[in-house]
């Protein structure tokens, strides 16, 4: 397993706080001390179940993602792995190794593989031999690195900063981001990342962050985590590939606002190849994959606001009652097919539209317009309801309500 980082004086531990981490790579479990020196084989002939239980192949039909950039805050991304080759453009570190630490701070390069595995989730090119292909493979990746490995052992571990993850964030959108993954979380709120989110979504940049590990971290699951809880904030946690809520793996809280599988995933790996995202639910890999449908949006109505985008895909969400919201999942698992085609006139159940007022004599029937799931031909037992929330759950939580940004997306910057 990979191993958490130890806080200190300005260092926040990456699988407790600042990053949700990843669930052990199935194929890289014996690469502990070098886990990405070992270059891993291509994966064919397994089938890729996301494109099936998203609906990916209808959602194509209308864009790949072509025209939208993605920021990567993470750490860096292996230009060099045959996915994401033509993907990345442009890389940038922000932080610099001492000559203690003596590491690389390429951006392209990847000691972790975190970051690899995100990028490739939101839009790896699709590779003949390998099974492996983004949500959005015509999307651009701007790969920010914003620490490098998360060795708690060793003297040359370069952690996250909530300093140097805000700075990649308004950098981010001064390079003209329409989305900006954060595949991580930390449990108080800062001045400094509050700031660098309200900078770039005031360019024209959707923010999407993770909800949070809870079987990495001993926080208080009470607690909500940012910068999923910010205003504006698309908050996303993880739910097994069978769309279940796994109530040992994620928090639950106002912060969540749609969740993904983050579970058995498909990815590229950093030192080449792919690897199957383990057994344990991540939310990294649901932000990964909420992110990538963020881009199909955002390629798909460029004139909108990230606030409409974030609409989009909180509307049109797969749950069992339209017009309630939960504390484990949201508005629902996020579908970007539906997300793609829907017409927003106020009167959908659930959130409330940013452009639209909701009919006064709107009456929502549940049973009518319940939202169901593409057909799933990999299980048929759960073709009628795609997941089942779990119940019972007692933990009552205090935070932040996701607010309704109403200021339009700006004129979208010059052609990529």
């Amino acid at each position: 397993m990979m191993r958490r980082l130890r806080a200190a004086a300005a260092v926040v531990a990456i699988a407790g706080a600042l990053l949700a981490a990843p669930g052990t790579p199935a194929q890289a479990q014996a690469q502990t001390d070098e886990p990405c020196l070992q270059i891993q084989p291509l994966i064919d002939g397994a089938g890729n179940a996301l494109i099936e239980r998203l609906g990916l192949e209808q959602a194509w039909q209308h864009t790949r993602g072509a025209g939208a950039t993605v920021a990567v805050i993470d750490s860096g991304v292996d230009g060099d792995n045959v996915h994401l080759q033509g993907a990345i453009a442009g890389a940038q570190t922000m932080f610099r190794p001492t000559a203690e630490q003596a590491q690389s701070s390429d951006p392209r390069e990847d000691l972790l593989g975190h970051g690899t595995a995100a990028a490739g989730i939101i839009a790896a090119r699709p590779v003949e031999g390998s099974d492996v292909v983004g949500i959005a493979p015509e999307a651009d990746i701007l790969a920010i690195r914003a620490f490098q490995t998360n060795d708690a052992d060793s003297d040359r571990a370069v952690g996250p900063t909530t300093r140097a993850v805000a700075d990649a964030i308004r950098l981010a959108a001064d390079r003209g981001a329409d989305v900006i993954n954060l595949s991580l979380s930390q449990p108080q709120p800062d001045p400094a990342m509050q700031s660098a989110i309200a900078y770039a979504q005031a360019r024209g940049a959707l923010i999407v962050a993770s909800a949070g590990n809870r079987g990495t971290s001993e926080d208080d699951p009470a607690q909500p985590r940012y910068p999923a809880a910010y205003d504006g904030v698309l908050g996303v946690s993880g739910v097994t590939a069978e769309g279940e809520w796994d109530a040992a793996s994620s928090f639950l809280g106002a912060s969540v606002d749609v969740v993904a599988p983050g579970q058995g995933l498909l990815a590229p790996w950093c030192g080449g190849g792919d690897t199957v995202l383990g057994e344990q639910v991540s939310s990294s890999w649901a932000t990964a994959v909420v992110s990538g449908i963020a881009a199909l949006v955002a390629a798909e109505h460029p004139d909108e606001s990230p606030q409409e985008w974030a609409y989009r895909i909180m509307a049109t969400a797969l749950r069992t009652t339209p017009g309630e919201r939960k504390d484990t999942v949201g508005w629902g698992e996020a579908r970007p097919y539906e997300a793609l085609v829907f017409l927003d006139d106020g009167s959908a159940p659930g959130p409330e539209s940013p452009t639209h007022d909701r009919p006064t004599d709107l009456v929502v029937d549940d049973e009518a317009v319940r939202i169901e799931a593409p057909r799933d031909p990999l299980a048929g037992t759960r073709a009628a309801v795609a997941w089942t929330l779990l119940g019972g759950v007692t933990v009552s939580l205090t935070a932040l309500v996701i607010g309704n940004l109403r200021t339009r997306r700006p004129a979208r910057r010059g052609s990529r």
